[in-house]
């Protein structure tokens, strides 16, 4: 029994060192997820993506301007051949250039029509929204998780708290069983009893200050909590109960799922696609324009002694009149690519209205047992306190005493596990229905 309460003890210390670290609600506990889950930093930088990928998309509207140089030594200078025209039918070798060639200058491209750029200024909206929507759609799993953790969390801290107050009222009972079995009033069989049930309330305690652990590391491996740093919560037992008895049923409203969202901003950047696949056809109009310096010489110290100057400006049209039929492919696959789209959101409204059935039926049995369990725990303590009255003044033995008590414990950690059931289903119905 020494070892027993020493291995209590150990258990015990870290649990109320705990006390110290200032405490954290569930709502706290999400908005610190939200600000420090290493996956949701991670998707954040999405958004950043998709807006640096527009802006480089569109530099294409922009000018593009540029300085060029070079210089060239025609170590071996081209020969070709001109007709003599002094000795008729003769031809005579003539070297091309200068030796020693430079030129330098600025050349600039202005894109004037292009219906690919027409296409990406089309689409940065829903590239921006895209990347919004798979965040948000990342923070409400989160939330869930987070939710989730901190309910099972509190089960074992409430296990823990039964556990604890099972083992004063067992003490007491095992002092009076003692008192009673040395003075000679009742046989050993009630202290052994006795002895029995507080052991086992011990290994219970033992075993909730274990898995609190466990469940601990989960919600700060979920909020991004520091692996070492201590984490205490704050919990309103009595508000939760509250909740789950009085809370209104909530509705489905599909269309407010970031999943539906994005597949509809999908459906959207396919449509733009398939526009520009259908105006493929249409000129891609440009404007260039430059001035140069040319240097020409003989020798490598007079290259820069001349220098003559040039322009040119252009206006390009490309017409692309045939490739294949390639375009009419690229459309029709375009469309069949939309047709699918619609399929998966007929699939993915199917898919939710099933997840908010499953939701809705466990939200409403989890409240259903949790008033059942309350009731319970009522009725189980009225007779534990009448029986434990009666053991006292001798009308009863002890082991109805003792199964009183088996009662109790069992009907408060039922209403303990429905409570957190019916929580757990409430967050769960609030993520199918986008509310959480």
């Amino acid at each position: 029994m020494t070892r027993t309460l020493l291995f209590i003890c150990l258990f015990s210390v870290p649990f109320l060192a705990r006390a110290q670290v200032q405490a954290m609600d569930r709502e706290q506990c999400v908005a610190y997820a939200l600000a420090n889950a290493p996956d949701l930093r991670n998707a954040r930088l999405e958004d950043s993506i998709a807006e640096l990928n527009n802006q480089i998309l569109l530099s294409a509207w922009k000018p593009i301007v540029a300085l060029t140089g070079a210089v060239t030594n025609n170590w071996k200078q081209q020969v070709t051949l001109f007709p003599d025209f002094n000795n008729p039918g003769e031809t005579s070798e003539v070297v091309l250039g200068q030796k020693w060639l430079s030129n330098a200058g600025v050349t600039v491209n202005q894109l004037i029509y292009s219906p690919e750029v027409i296409r990406d200024r089309n689409l940065q909206r829903a590239n921006l929204e895209a990347a919004r929507l798979v965040i948000e759609e990342q923070e409400l799993q989160l939330k869930a998780r987070v939710s989730t953790a901190f309910y099972q969390t509190l089960l074992f801290t409430e296990r823990i708290t039964l556990a604890r107050a099972d083992i004063e009222r067992l003490e007491r009972n095992l002092r009076d069983a003692r008192l009673l079995y040395e003075n000679g009033i009742n046989d050993k069989v009630d202290y052994k009893r006795a002895t029995i049930a507080l052991n086992q309330a011990k290994a219970n305690l033992a075993t909730g200050l274990l898995g609190l652990d466990s469940r601990m590391a989960e919600l700060k491996s979920l909020m991004g909590y520091p692996e070492n740093q201590p984490l205490d919560l704050t919990y309103d037992y009595e508000r939760y109960s509250l909740d789950v008895t009085s809370d209104s049923l909530l509705d489905l409203e599909i269309r407010e799922r970031p999943e539906i969202r994005a597949l509809r901003i999908r459906q959207q950047q396919q449509d733009l696609n398939t526009t520009y696949l259908r105006r493929s056809w249409q000129p891609t109009v440009s404007a260039q324009g430059g001035y140069l310096y040319n240097y020409l010489a003989s020798n490598l110290g007079d290259l820069y002694g001349q220098k003559y100057p040039a322009g040119v400006a252009s206006l390009n049209v490309n017409v692309p009149l045939f490739n294949g039929g390639r375009r009419f492919h690229q459309v029709e696959l375009a469309t069949v690519l939309r047709l699918g789209l619609d399929y998966e959101l007929e699939a993915l409204r199917q898919e939710i209205q099933r997840e908010f059935a499953v939701a809705d039926n466990d939200y409403r049995s989890g409240r259903l047992n949790f008033l059942i369990a309350e009731e319970n725990v009522e009725l189980a303590r009225e007779i534990y306190e009448v029986i434990d009255l009666q053991y006292r003044e001798g009308i009863k033995p002890f082991l109805e005493v003792v199964i009183a008590e088996s009662d109790l414990r069992t009907s408060q950690n039922r209403a303990l596990n429905a409570l957190i059931d019916a929580l757990i289903a409430r967050v769960e119905l609030q993520r199918v229905t986008a509310t959480l």
